[in-house]
């Protein structure tokens, strides 16, 4: 997790935009319950959620 808050430091110090996602809630049978993503202006992404369907809406 430390990796994703410096890519967001840097982003931020870069004055780029970006999305910090935090997973809050889940239904369903799943392997973990919360986890981070960080996505970018581009749709790129780095993530600490780990086998979840990350979807974009």
């Amino acid at each position: 997790m430390k990796e994703l808050f410096r890519v967001a430091y840097e982003l931020d110090r870069r004055n780029l935009p970006f999305a910090l996602v935090t997973v809050i809630g889940t239904d369903g049978i799943i392997p973990r319950q919360n986890g981070r993503m960080l996505v970018k202006e581009d749709g790129s992404f780095i993530s600490t959620i780990r086998g979840h369907l990350i979807t974009k809406v």
